[in-house]
């Protein structure tokens, strides 16, 4: 009984993992990433998402506390913040 519950926990993890994998993909790939904007999952170009990555990554770095760089992470931060309190609103 153990042995099926470890096999399909298992099959199950891999699915799983197979489902991230390919939407950790489309970040790099912009043809994957356009299929995605056509078909309503995605919403800003790839462009726009790899900025808001570059952004949200170097936020902490000494380098990037210019006044420019902090007013963009707060606006990301803000935008979410709103996008999922309209989520749990719904």
């Amino acid at each position: 009984m153990q042995l099926e519950d470890n096999d399909a926990r298992r099959v199950h993890l891999m699915n799983n993992y197979k489902i991230k994998r390919d939407q950790f993909e489309t970040v790099f790939d912009p043809r994957r990433h356009e299929a995605l904007r056509a078909r309503g999952e995605r919403r800003f170009t790839h462009r726009a998402l790899l900025g808001t990555i570059m952004i949200m990554l170097y936020k902490e770095e000494p380098r990037c506390q210019n006044y420019c760089f902090e007013n963009a992470c707060f606006l990301i931060d803000l935008i979410l913040f709103f996008s999922l309190e309209w989520f749990f609103f719904r």
